[in-house]
């Protein structure tokens, strides 16, 4: 169930919701939105993708639990309608890795392709051999079959100025919860090779920061997090969590649970890297938030949020220290 403060929502509101535009300062930050879409809502409500878009003007987009079925193409077509007047290209880059759970980052900034993600990261054999060990024979054929495609990540480097940031978008295993389910123990796999594979790139390519997104289904315990998070020597890699919320101030899941037997949970998040960036806004945007004004101004409706995926996107302002 959510929590509402009605004089503090509306306090937010009048701050974040009526002039999404003026949110933080676009002269000097960089706004990135992370969001598990489900599927492919792009394709099969385009008018409504583009509604929490255009609410939400993303400079860095990253998308997760993409089907591979929705092509750029269709992505693309919306992009361009967040904003006609901007003839700046967008560019995207369709993760390989994942099978039927892909990582998209989308930019009008500039774009490059970082080698450690631009194939399939395969989850280590004898890490995968473990993890089908302890299946129960009902869930043995289709996530061995989710495992084929590789684990569900992509990284990229956005360029923002003279400054390189790099991006990774992922979404681990879901489910599961004590220590010893095959669930969490995929996550922790899924979290150590994303890490490893990040810090490799931080190390080539020496990227002035990082930013990791995605679903991190925290439904277990907390190491697939400590995992990402990391304390490790190399520049730009100590990362500190965004702490983040709905417009009331207090409710911070991510998942809408509701219809469902789990509660609502922050299963999403991101990561930075706090010794180049900090964090100068942020909000987890649901059209369930918002007054009828707002709604009717960006041509969205109460229900918008639920129709496009049960998570709701993160949408966070950056600036470089």
């Amino acid at each position: 169930m959510k929590t509402v403060l009605p004089v503090r929502a509306l306090l937010v509101l009048q701050l974040f919701l009526v002039a999404p535009l003026a949110f933080g300062d676009s002269d000097k930050s960089l706004r990135i939105v992370s969001w598990n879409i489900s599927g492919d809502s792009f394709v099969t409500r385009p008018n409504d993708f583009l509604a929490v878009l255009k609410f939400m003007q993303p400079q860095v987009l990253l998308l997760d639990e993409v089907s591979p079925s929705a092509g750029e193409a269709a992505l693309l077509q919306v992009l361009i309608a967040v904003d006609p007047s901007d003839n700046r290209p967008w560019n995207i880059e369709f993760g390989l890795s994942g099978g039927r759970q892909r990582s998209v980052i989308a930019s009008r900034l500039h774009v490059e392709s970082v080698e450690e993600f631009s194939q399939v990261v395969p989850y280590p054999q004898p890490a995968r051999q473990r993890i089908e060990n302890r299946m129960d024979p009902g869930d043995n054929q289709a996530s061995r079959y989710g495992m084929e495609g590789g684990i569900p990540v992509h990284g990229a480097i956005v360029h923002d100025g003279d400054r390189r940031l790099l991006v990774v978008s992922m979404d681990l295993q879901c489910c599961g919860g004590a220590d010893d389910d095959w669930q969490e123990y995929r996550r922790r796999i899924e979290a150590r090779e994303i890490r490893t594979l990040t810090d490799r790139a931080l190390a080539r390519t020496r990227a002035d920061g990082l930013v990791l997104a995605g679903d991190f289904n925290a439904v277990g315990t907390p190491v697939p997090r400590l995992l990402l998070s990391g304390h490790y020597r190399i520049r730009n890699s100590h990362l500190r969590a965004v702490r983040i919320f709905h417009i009331d101030g207090v409710s911070d899941w991510t998942w809408d649970g509701r219809g469902t037997p789990f509660p609502s949970s922050d299963l999403d998040g991101q990561y930075y890297s706090r010794h180049s960036l900090h964090v100068t806004a942020s909000y987890i945007f649901d059209s369930e938030d918002m007054d009828a004004q707002t709604l009717a101004e960006f041509g969205l409706q109460l229900i918008t949020s639920s129709l496009l995926s049960n998570h709701r996107p993160l949408v966070v302002d950056y600036a470089w220290k």
